[in-house]
């Protein structure tokens, strides 16, 4: 029987998190899992969303609570694919207050 994809989240430096898989209402319990690490420190947290293979609405609101969290911190999406990338502009999340999606 095939695995159901899931969510890996892997700490990459300070304030920077690898996610890979897909992040959507499956898997947003393994987001929020990672809540606690993604606020600490201090400056403003990058995700690499280059091995997210998919995302939909419920992952979209999980980034956005993120966001909110960290506050004036602020919040860097990175490296996300094509069809990712396409999900952030339709749901409008570049320029929202505190996030920043940043290609390649």
């Amino acid at each position: 029987m095939p695995r159901e994809p899931g969510l890996a989240v892997e700490a990459t430096g300070d304030g920077r998190f690898a996610l890979s898989g897909v992040l959507d209402m499956v898997t947003n319990e393994t987001f929020d899992d990672h809540l606690d690490a993604f606020t600490q420190g201090r400056g403003a947290v990058t995700l690499d969303l280059a091995g997210i293979t998919f995302l939909d609405s419920t992952g979209v609101r999980a980034i956005v609570g993120l966001a909110q969290r960290l506050g004036e911190r602020g919040l860097v999406l990175r490296g996300a694919q094509e069809n990712v990338h396409r999900t952030l502009v339709i749901a409008s999340i570049d320029g929202r207050r505190g996030i920043r999606i940043e290609r390649g």
